[in-house]
Parts: structure tokens; C-alpha cells; sequence
């Protein structure tokens, strides 16, 4: 709810808080990952947004192969 405000910065303490209790649970804690980024690149933190879709990708199944012309 927080995101679709605007309101960046609490935003990303929410998600971060996510991700350390919903340790035991990697599906919640991949998806706030995903959220992260996503508020540092509406906040215009590309470098960090950058880091956080990295972790998001890294522990998913997600891959996109840009070659694959088949």
C-alpha cells in the first residue's frame, strides 16, 4: 500500500522487514526481493534497484534467454 503512495521510503522497511521474517518462507521473501527494486527504481536509485532485482533473479527459476531465436 505503501508503493502505490509514493511513499518510497517506508515502502522499502516494509519489504525489508519481509525479508527477514518470512526467511523460512522463500517464495515471500523472494517476492519482497522484487518489491524492493521495484521502489528503488520509482525512488530513482538505479544502482540499488539493479542489486535488489539481481537477489530476485538469482532465486528464482526466472531466466530469459535473449538469444533463443527458436
Amino acid at each position: 500500500f505503501a508503493r502505490k503512495q509514493r511513499d518510497i521510503t517506508r515502502a522499502i522497511s516494509y519489504f525489508e522487514k519481509m525479508t527477514y521474517l518470512t526467511a523460512d518462507v522463500r517464495r515471500f521473501q523472494i517476492t519482497s526481493y522484487y518489491e524492493i527494486g521495484w521502489c528503488h527504481w520509482l525512488g530513482g536509485n538505479w544502482v540499488e534497484s539493479i542489486d535488489w532485482f539481481e537477489k530476485f533473479l538469482a532465486g528464482t527459476s526466472f531466466t530469459v534467454n535473449l538469444f533463443n531465436t527458436a
